[in-house]
């Protein structure tokens, strides 16, 4: 007995030398991996928050770009016989600004400053045939400026670049020219030119100027939140706009230049404009968090160390004294003899180990059964798909057969029925994921008017197309539409009509229209026939079924194979008809050796 405990005893100690002196290597080199790794991280993830704070920027001064380019588009109807009467769209500023027309302009610079709650102030300043300046000055509560001087002493027209076509921008500066109105912006300007005359050196106008309080960007550094002491700088044309260090706004200095030794800077340049962004990290910051880390890592090292040697001394203790017995009992296992129980008389790791064993040997003959069973299952389904595949080819047989009886009885119109509906059945078997050639979708339609023609009064006129045959689509994103081109559009109004279909393509893209003459429909039809296509249901539920699931189904199935760009796009006019347009790759077909649906039953 003293031999078997000095056995787990020194068990015990050769565990604890070979558990813990690696663990302790290991730890050691793991946290020298993770201190770089953690840098590296820590790293591209300054980096990623100055790209982010550099394109939210960047977008402040796109959404702004865009609005400064709005007097190419701005429209006006004088009406009432003036003498201004009506203009081009892209012309009309110039002309109100040649006759002085203080109101209007006063009006679309009133319009420019309510598109954007940021903005304080708009103002158009043109020059003369004199050559003189005239301005123009609106803000959100007066309609004039108090100091026109002043707001030419921070957007200097001497040193203007009156030939640029480029978006100017103006550092941040107090809007004291408006009375009553003192807020900090930056202001954004934008040359307006006669585009009547050269196309390469246009006749100079005037500029627009737009004041964007400051705020609208503040609020953008404000969402960042650091805590080791970064500073964050955003520069344009080389002056300090933003910062979290006060002292630094409205300066001009180099970023570069900033910190000491050891110090990190990350640089983000702007993509269309004169901004940068700089994140500027402190080494001591940067590093105090990795001491921390260090420190945790070597207690969590000796607390370990520790519960591993109280661990191992006490498992030693417990297997030592019930191992003997149990291998006596487990010799009956390796003879093959699983009707077998294990005593359970210890409320531990071994006693649950005997449980377990002696629940397996009792559930061995249940997994016996339940395998045996589930193969019995899987032979039941693999014969009740043989039997699927038996029905479709019993029903194209049969309705040979009877093709075939209507031939020899002389009634060709009922053959070609049968042959027409069994070619129909024959294409709709089958996954609805298949590709087919257009021209595959265009034949099935033309079985499906002819089915029509044959059992309704009316007549339907089909005309497809001679060229694009050979493109790539879906299967089936034809045939419901046609159905839905009569039942709702032609039917109503006779059950006489014409369908056309034709391809157009771009190299890209390929457009196929379903165009019928039928009964058309309201814009509110239309509005609700759109908001069905883009909801979750599957078509409309009356008491009994659902109706209306062939457009929506074409439509969902377009949209997630091709994804977003492709669909449907549907026109209508009452009384006049409808167009339903099917937007897919331009991509030609080529038969696939799996494709059953192109290459026979």
């Amino acid at each position: 007995m003293k031999r078997r405990h000095g056995i787990f005893y020194r068990f015990t100690i050769i565990a604890i030398l070979l558990g813990i002196f690696p663990m302790a290597l290991t730890v050691l080199g793991l946290f020298s991996a993770m201190e770089e790794r953690f840098i590296n991280v820590m790293s591209e993830n300054y980096l990623q928050t100055a790209v982010s704070i550099e394109d939210r920027i960047d977008a402040v001064f796109a959404r702004y770009d865009s609005i400064s380019k709005l007097p190419y588009y701005y429209s006006f109807s004088s009406g009432g016989g003036t003498s201004l009467g009506q203009y081009m769209t892209y012309d009309n500023l110039r002309r109100l600004f040649e006759q002085d027309r203080k109101w209007e302009i006063d009006s679309f610079l009133k319009n420019i400053v309510l598109s954007d709650n940021s903005i304080k102030g708009a103002h158009f300043v043109g020059r003369t045939d004199s050559g003189d300046d005239r301005g123009y000055h609106v803000d959100r509560i007066n309609s004039y400026i108090a100091s026109e001087t002043l707001f030419f002493s921070y957007v200097d027209r001497d040193v203007l670049d009156m030939t640029t076509k480029d978006l100017v921008i103006y550092p941040p500066h107090p809007t004291s020219y408006f009375s009553g109105n003192v807020s900090t912006t930056f202001t954004i300007a934008r040359n307006y030119f006669d585009i009547r005359g050269d196309v390469v050196d246009p006749g100079y106008v005037g500029t627009m100027y737009i004041d964007v309080d400051i705020s609208t960007m503040e609020e953008i550094l404000h969402s960042i939140n650091f805590d080791a002491g970064e500073e964050i700088y955003v520069m344009v044309d080389g002056i300090c706009w933003l910062s979290n260090v006060d002292d630094m706004v409205g300066a001009s200095f180099e970023p570069e230049e900033l910190g000491h030794d050891g110090d990190i800077l990350f640089h983000a340049p702007g993509k269309d404009h004169p901004v940068s962004t700089y994140i500027l990290v402190h080494k001591d910051s940067l590093f105090s968090v990795i001491s921390v880390l260090y420190g945790v890592a070597i207690a969590l090292l000796f607390f370990s160390a520790i519960l591993f040697t109280i661990g191992m001394v006490l498992l030693s203790r417990r297997i030592s004294r019930p191992m003997k017995g149990m291998m006596k009992e487990m010799q009956r296992v390796e003879r093959g003899d699983f009707d077998i129980s294990l005593p359970v008389d210890r409320n531990d790791e071994i006693g649950e180990l005997s449980a377990r064993f002696n629940e397996m040997s009792k559930a061995l003959k249940g997994y016996i059964d339940k395998v045996y069973a589930s193969q019995l299952r899987q032979k039941e389904a693999e014969c009740t798909a043989l039997k699927s595949q038996i029905y479709p080819h019993f029903l194209y047989n049969t309705l040979e057969v009877i093709r075939m009886t209507a031939i020899s009885g002389g009634d060709e119109k009922v053959a070609g029925m049968i042959e027409a509906l069994s070619e129909q059945i024959h294409y709709l078997i089958g996954p609805l994921t298949d590709f087919v050639p257009l021209s595959a979708e265009v034949e099935i339609v033309r079985k499906y008017v002819y089915l029509l023609n044959s059992r309704i009064s009316g007549h339907i006129e089909l005309e497809t197309p001679k060229k694009d045959l050979f493109l790539e689509v879906p299967k089936l994103i034809l045939q419901p539409i046609v159905e839905n081109a009569y039942i709702h559009g032609i039917k109503p109004k006779g059950g006489t009509g014409k369908i056309r279909i034709s391809v157009e393509t771009d190299g890209t893209k390929a457009r196929i229209s379903v165009m019928n003459n039928g009964q058309g429909m309201t814009a509110d039809e239309l509005a609700a026939l759109a908001e069905r296509l883009k909801g979750d249901e599957i078509g409309v539920r009356d008491e009994y079924n659902w109706k209306s699931i062939g457009l929506k189904n074409v439509y969902d199935r377009v949209r997630l194979i091709y994804g977003e760009g492709y669909g449907l796009e549907i026109d209508s006019i009452e009384d006049v008809g409808t167009i339903v347009t099917i937007t897919v790759p331009e991509k030609r077909y080529e038969e696939r050796k799996d494709d059953k649906t192109c290459n026979g039953r």
